[in-house]
């Protein structure tokens, strides 16, 4: 039998690199080397048999595998009555704070209070216009974070919960004039008082010195149109999100 196992070891050194090769037994007690063993033969295990060799050398580096999911949010979170969580904690203004969120596929900071998104009932807005028409956009210290505006991390500028609309910039670009401004959601607001009720009327708009477009638009343009930094104003229905104040703040 002992020719018969080194013919065996041989076999298996000069084949195992071409293929994946396997001993198998006959019922003659010959060992064959084939791919596959045939009915009525019996499968070996070279280990078994003592007839592993060392280590081999060690082999190169694979292909980078894809990018798995993202893993739980960590550090600390912003989270609503029923321990749902609303986004990221980013611990500024320093009066509040900010939930960061994706809203339509956009990293936005919204302000938040215990109470729920930040009550701001009004947004000003500019237009390249000295008349306000053409799209609403927003300046540059609105959109900076410290006075840096960064296309990649936009932050909201102000949203109003009388009608759960968020107001946020996107779409930085360079304005070669800023014409004329107002604000949006005071038709919103104005059953309930707030600041800029009057300038929904013609005598309110005309005495704050705009020009009124019925049936609540007031318009103030300015004398010295200047270059601004500017954005697209982009919404959001905050409504939509299900959340449920008060918010509360948890640790990681």
């Amino acid at each position: 039998m002992g020719w018969r196992w080194m013919a065996v070891v041989a076999c298996v050194a000069t084949s195992a690199a071409a293929s994946a090769a396997v001993l198998c037994r006959t019922r003659s007690a010959t060992v064959k080397v084939r791919d596959v063993c045939r009915p009525r033969e019996r499968t070996l295990d070279p280990v078994a048999l003592g007839l592993q060799g060392p280590p081999g050398p060690k082999g190169d580096p694979g292909m980078q595998g894809p990018q798995g999911l993202p893993g739980p949010a960590a550090g600390v979170t912003v989270h609503d009555a029923t321990g749902a969580i609303v986004g990221a904690w980013k611990p500024e203004p320093a009066n509040a704070g900010q939930a960061v969120m994706t809203l339509s596929g956009h990293a936005v900071a919204l302000p938040v209070l215990p109470y729920g998104f930040y009550d701001s009932q009004t947004v000003k807005t500019y237009h390249e216009s000295s008349d306000c028409s053409g799209p609403p956009l927003l300046r540059d210290q609105v959109i900076a974070d410290g006075g840096a505006a960064h296309p990649a991390f936009l932050f909201v500028y102000q949203g109003f919960d009388l009608s759960g609309t968020a107001y946020y910039p996107r779409a930085l670009r360079f304005s070669s004039v800023l014409g004329s401004y107002d604000y949006a959601g005071c038709s919103v607001c104005a059953p309930y008082n707030c600041s800029c009720a009057p300038l929904t009327t013609s005598d309110g708009c005309t005495s704050a010195g705009g020009t009124f477009t019925p049936p609540s638009r007031c318009c103030f343009s300015y004398s010295s149109p200047g270059t601004e930094v500017v954005a697209d104003v982009d919404t959001f229905d905050l409504t939509t999100l299900g959340l449920v104040p008060p918010f509360h703040v948890e640790g990681p």
